[in-house]
């Protein structure tokens, strides 16, 4: 069986396909990641073979414009209306979709180009990648759907027709069905939304890129409980630290041990910190199953590593899906959503989220849930049942 994962050229887009594609080779099938040309070494320092489609697009300066609107923290400040915050979500759901439409416009002749000189029996792509669905379709094969969590893209599928209609016409097509044949969701059923998708759930695999484990964390916490703040990629792309500082400032004044689990970029851009607060580059994987605590901004892979580890999380979001994840996480007992990041409330928050039994209990039930799905391995097997019935029709 030959396999293409595509995915447009955010690294955080292309790690949760990392471990499928690994099963997929172990089990002797071919495998070719498709994506833009900054992706490439990502692809490749993952130990994938990989290609490039497209250009690469700068998405940064579009998406700050979708940047969530946030409860002021500052001394003084009033709360936002919740019924205005409220409108002004809804009409942000479907904005997003346009630049994920700009960049399927890039990759979308050159995937073409490659699918129908390779020949793959299945393509793989992550729910923002519509070239993914679109070629599989124009050439005949299964799409196969790969998300990273709670499926915030099937929350805003009323807008897809309407994106996708031109690329339809240029391919020939009556419509795509950007569900496909099959969706590979790493998500707990508890902690998943409710749509109409086929699933094939498989346990949750953290993959971060390439990793050394610090000398440090080789070490038992002390004992004090280990908080580990991580802010993921967000701060640094869409200017700013997003509070970080004074976050992490509110924090240490606890009885904690603080951790900030930044890249090397943000870390420089942070600049100094409160005494006391270990900041840098640790493998999330690595750090969060010794933590107490992750307080982090929604994103997917942050919220999927601290679910996967069991470990209670605080959320603080600042774009759409990071508030689908946040209030997820929330309705299952396992951590909660931040409304402020004022330094009172993260105070008041991280110790009541330290000290509670109950959040404890719950995370650790949801990180059993994701324990019990499917190894990855056998998602690669219905990967190639989805294969020999298109061979067959």
């Amino acid at each position: 069986m030959r396999i293409v994962f595509t995915s447009w050229a955010w690294t955080s887009h292309l790690y949760p396909m990392v471990p499928l594609a690994w099963a997929a080779r172990l089990a002797g099938h071919e495998v070719l990641v498709a994506v833009p040309p900054a992706l490439v070494p990502t692809a490749l320092a993952a130990g994938l073979p990989a290609v490039a489609v497209g250009t690469d697009y700068d998405i940064a300066p579009v998406m700050r414009r979708f940047d969530e609107v946030r409860t002021p923290a500052g001394p003084g400040s009033v709360p936002l209306d919740p019924e205005i915050v409220a409108v002004q979500r809804r009409r942000r759901r479907g904005g997003p979709l346009n630049v994920f439409g700009l960049i399927c416009d890039t990759m979308l002749d050159d995937l073409l180009a490659l699918c129908r000189r390779w020949a793959p029996d299945v393509v793989v792509h992550d729910p923002t990648s519509y070239a993914g669905p679109l070629v599989a379709a124009a050439i005949g094969v299964p799409a196969v759907r790969h998300i990273w969590g709670v499926d915030f893209q099937a929350t805003v599928r009323e807008y897809e027709p309407d994106l996708l209609e031109p690329f339809c016409e240029r391919l020939g097509l009556a419509g795509c069905d950007t569900r496909g044949a099959l969706t590979v969701d790493p998500c707990p059923q508890r902690l998943q939304i409710d749509s109409d998708d086929v699933r094939f759930p498989v346990r949750y695999v953290p993959y971060n890129g390439a990793s050394a484990q610090p000398r440090w964390l080789r070490d038992a916490p002390g004992d004090r409980p280990r908080v580990c703040v991580s802010w993921g990629t967000t701060s640094g792309t869409f200017g700013g630290d997003g509070g970080l500082r004074a976050i992490l400032a509110a924090v240490a004044e606890l009885d904690v041990e603080v951790v900030a689990a930044l890249s090397a970029r943000d870390t420089q851009a942070l600049g100094p910190v409160a005494s006391g607060v270990r900041v840098g580059p640790v493998p999330l994987h690595m750090l969060v199953p010794t933590c107490a605590l992750v307080l982090n901004q929604g994103g997917a892979g942050t919220v999927m590593t601290t679910v996967a580890a069991g470990v209670p999380q605080l959320i603080a979001p600042r774009l759409p899906d990071q508030i689908l994840n946040a209030d997820r996480v929330a309705g299952c007992g396992a951590g909660a959503h931040l409304d402020t990041t004022g330094a009172d409330s993260v105070r008041d928050a991280v110790s009541r989220a330290v000290a509670s039994a109950d959040m404890a209990r719950a995370a650790h039930d949801l990180g059993a849930d994701s324990a019990a799905q499917h190894p990855v391995a056998e998602a690669v097997t219905a990967l190639a049942g989805l294969a020999a019935l298109a061979g067959a029709a």
